[in-house]
């Protein structure tokens, strides 16, 4: 009976002992404290359990500040043995300086603790990476649903290019024209004088806004012949505003008032003079534009207008004018660029 009691004592301290560990000495030069006392310490404390530090021992536990510097506050700590190796940082920040070395063995300790209750661990495996795989956006938000704030937003997808081929052109609006420049022939026919008058006009056309108006500035130089041999010639300009409605990318319809100021001077006039009371002629006209597009930013442009001279017919025959209040028409074709 006695025997079986004293074996039985021997027994707990016996398997104790046969738990070791191995500390292996940290590299840093700037440890604030001395290592000796961390293996001090740390072997007071586990020899409370029957743990033995050894250098020949299968577990191997390692430290070191993290990084390297003076006044280190953040520890790394190994855990090595046969095929596992396992690591870990402390922070040492709030720990007074005089005690960092028994906090240091205490978190020592606590590793050989849980190393040792898993004497059987096998090396994690390593963890397996996903395939890259090119995900479908509207297929996975489709899936997903709502997506909760903060997570991220898929991209949209780029259409393809056998999309963007069977999408047709995006059509112009009704109203959409362009700043052009362009320059006409033209002729005016006044039949109160029987004047028909010719000449070159050029022009810059502006849209205002987005709005389907199209505002115009021209200027011109005109000669002809008119009744009673009166030969005339003149130069001037005008100022045109007009509703503008595109039909198509390809055409384009314009209607609306000009106004205009001519310089006008009666060259010969056989027997007729010529009123010099009142040189410049001003008319007031309606007009309507069709613009026709030839080339990629250049147009055929035609227009035909009638209105009145609504001052200024320079020619007088006595006391008399030659006929009615001045109705004229006119027509122009030319060439815009934009």
């Amino acid at each position: 009976m006695t025997r079986a009691l004293v074996a039985c004592l021997c027994l707990f301290p016996c398997a104790a002992a046969a738990q070791t560990i191995q500390l292996s000495e940290p590299a840093c030069a700037h440890l604030p404290f001395d290592a000796g006392d961390v293996r001090r310490l740390l072997a007071l404390e586990l020899s409370v359990e029957g743990i033995a530090i050894d250098d020949a021992a299968a577990l191997a536990l390692a430290y070191d500040a993290a990084p390297c510097a003076r006044g280190a506050t953040t520890y790394s700590l190994v855990v090595r043995r046969p095929g596992v190796e396992r690591r870990d940082t402390v922070s040492l920040a709030d720990v007074p300086l005089a005690t960092v070395a028994r906090a240091l063995a205490l978190a020592l300790a606590e590793a050989a603790r849980d190393a040792l209750r898993e004497p059987d661990l096998a090396p994690e495996p390593d963890e397996p990476t996903a395939p890259e795989v090119e995900l479908d956006a509207p297929r996975v938000t489709a899936a997903l649903g709502t997506l909760e704030p903060g997570a991220a937003l898929a991209a949209e997808p780029t259409p393809s290019a056998e999309a963007s081929a069977e999408r047709p052109p995006e059509r112009e609006p009704d109203h959409a024209m362009r700043l052009r420049f362009g320059v006409a022939g033209f002729v005016r026919n006044t039949p109160d004088t029987g004047a028909v008058l010719a000449g070159p006009r050029v022009f810059v056309d502006v849209p205002l806004f987005d709005l389907p108006l199209l505002l115009r500035a021209d200027l011109e130089a005109s000669s002809g012949a008119a009744s009673f041999g009166v030969t005339l010639a003149g130069a001037g300009g005008g100022l045109a505003i007009s509703l503008a409605a595109r039909a198509s990318p390809e055409l384009a319809l314009r209607f609306g008032p000009r106004v205009w100021a001519n310089a006008t001077a009666a060259l010969a006039a056989d027997g007729f003079d010529p009123d010099t009371d009142v040189p410049v002629q001003v008319g007031l006209e309606v007009r309507v534009g069709l613009d026709v597009a030839l080339a990629p930013g250049l147009e055929l442009v035609l227009d035909a207008a009638a209105g009145t001279h609504a001052h200024g017919l320079p020619l007088r025959r006595g006391a008399e004018r030659s006929g009615l209040v001045g109705a004229y028409w006119t027509a122009d074709v030319g060439l815009a660029f934009h």
